[in-house]
């Protein structure tokens, strides 16, 4: 009288089976994940942009500041770059 899960063939099959739904789930969630950062990446960047062209009228110095940190960091355009490339795998379902 011996149960199927006391094989050890076979309880190593279940946890594989389990693996691999639980690796699919979090696929799903990173795919959306994915779109909100970038959705979040390009807020921050337009808020930015938006930030140092107002201060050029009332405080061209400190506008000039964030221009240059914001040219000179390149981060968002670096995880876009990383974004797009994750875009185009395969199983990309976003």
């Amino acid at each position: 009288l011996t149960k199927p899960w006391s094989n050890t063939t076979h309880r190593q099959m279940g946890v594989k089976y389990f693996k691999i739904l639980r690796a699919r789930e979090e696929i799903t969630r990173l795919n959306v994940e994915t779109r909100r950062l970038h959705a979040w990446i390009d807020a921050e960047d337009s808020d930015i942009k938006h930030m140092a062209t107002e201060l050029e009228l009332t405080n061209p110095l400190l506008a000039s500041e964030i221009w240059r940190l914001y040219h000179r960091s390149g981060g968002s355009m670096m995880c876009t770059v990383f974004i797009n490339r994750i875009y185009s795998l395969e199983g990309f379902t976003g």
